[in-house]
């Protein structure tokens, strides 16, 4: 399977049993061992400014060991997602969002 890939492999991340491949517009969520994509997400704009968004980088949050977190950053903003129930938790346009080194905090 070929997939074009946003930004560099680092983006990459594997939760449990699946990986999250970010491309250009959304995360792909794979099954690890078959590489079949399970899920999609994809992001939207948050300022009509930027209509085409672009997806920069993606990381996540270990909350407890059966719940995760996912920080999508993208051209304006950011969007966290429940990992587990597939679903956007929030949205912010404030570029300055990161992660900690040990994946349990989210700094904005």
């Amino acid at each position: 399977k070929e997939f074009e890939i946003a930004g560099s492999s680092d983006g990459c991340n594997i939760i449990d049993n699946y990986f999250l491949l970010p491309t250009v517009c959304k995360v792909l969520i794979m099954n690890i061992r078959t590489l079949d994509t399970i899920a999609t997400l994809e992001i939207e704009p948050d300022n009509l400014k930027f209509p085409q968004n672009t997806l920069h980088s993606v990381g996540y949050i270990d909350v407890v060991s059966h719940l995760h977190i996912i920080v999508m950053i993208k051209t304006d903003g950011v969007e966290v997602w429940d990992f587990e129930k597939r679903v956007k938790l929030m949205s912010c346009v404030h570029k300055r969002v990161t992660v900690n080194n040990t994946h349990s905090k989210l700094i904005v």
